[in-house]
């Protein structure tokens, strides 16, 4: 009865490794083109696509789009973009947000004067029907009125790193999963410091934005954790809000154009986004 228990669960486990296997993950990797941010938004999108390859095994990870970004070229890659309906989708973008008078999150990439709405977005990568979705925008919800080195080398892994694989791949869902790296009236801080600056963890992410690095650095120190995105959201938040005060410090250097309630902001906070079109 022993061997039969024990060949039960070796056979389970054969069976879960092959479905997992099988899966895939559709990553679409978005930065905003306008000039302002583009050097920092282009940093932020690389390093979370190689945080992707080199955790995600090759036959499980699909880049499906990596570039930048204008409004058009974003409506486009979305409308032609294919998801298999066992395959994974990740969707992110870094660059301009704001928020409007409805309190409806909304980019304007590229700095084109035509608001897109987050949640048109997100009806649209819902219809495109995969097994689980998971959008994350990097980018401000305020009112209107030295590079990342990284090596570009998908890794030899061969085998899913596990807070990946809870985060974009188990528990399947039809609603995407969606997080602003800020809340409503922020404005998402970038991690621009002065190149002579002590802070040698914050001047290595320079010019890069908080929540992206704080998302990246916190995937790596528990990696080899089992989490929803529920129980990962207060980690981030503790990373986020560590970083922001010690970013804060060099608020000032933002540059001459920064609102003074800029540099007065206090926190910046991750939010779940659920419109009601995707429910």
């Amino acid at each position: 009865m022993r061997v039969v228990s024990i060949l039960f669960s070796f056979f389970l486990v054969f069976i879960f490794g092959e479905q997992l296997k099988a899966q895939r993950l559709v990553t679409v990797v978005m930065s905003d083109s306008e000039s302002s941010i583009k050097e920092c938004s282009q940093n932020s999108a690389f390093a979370i696509r190689i945080a992707l390859e080199v955790n995600i095994p090759k036959e499980n990870f699909v880049l499906a789009e990596s570039r930048q970004v204008n409004r058009d070229s974003l409506i486009q890659s979305l409308q032609e973009l294919y998801v298999h309906p066992d395959d994974n989708l990740f969707f992110y973008y870094c660059g301009h947000g704001y928020v409007n008078k409805l309190g409806q999150p909304y980019l304007l990439p590229g700095g084109d004067p035509l608001p897109l709405l987050i949640k048109d977005i997100l009806v649209q990568l819902k219809n495109k029907g995969a097994r689980k979705t998971v959008a994350l925008f990097d980018c401000c919800q305020t009112f209107r009125s030295s590079t990342i080195v990284m090596p570009n080398v998908i890794s030899d892994t061969r085998q899913i790193t596990p807070i990946y694989r809870s985060l974009f791949f188990d528990s399947p869902s039809q609603i995407p999963t969606c997080y602003i790296g800020t809340n409503r009236g922020e404005y998402a801080f970038a991690s621009h410091v002065p190149e002579n600056s002590l802070d040698t963890e914050i001047r290595n992410l320079a010019p890069s934005s908080l929540f992206s690095a704080s998302l990246i650095g916190t995937m790596k120190k528990h990696a080899n954790e089992l989490m929803t995105w529920e129980q990962f959201l207060p980690v981030l938040q503790q990373n986020v809000d560590t970083q922001f005060q010690r970013v804060r410090r060099y608020a000032p250097i933002l540059g001459e154009n920064v609102p003074p309630f800029m540099a007065n902001q206090r926190t910046q906070t991750v939010t779940l986004y659920v419109p009601i079109e995707i429910k």
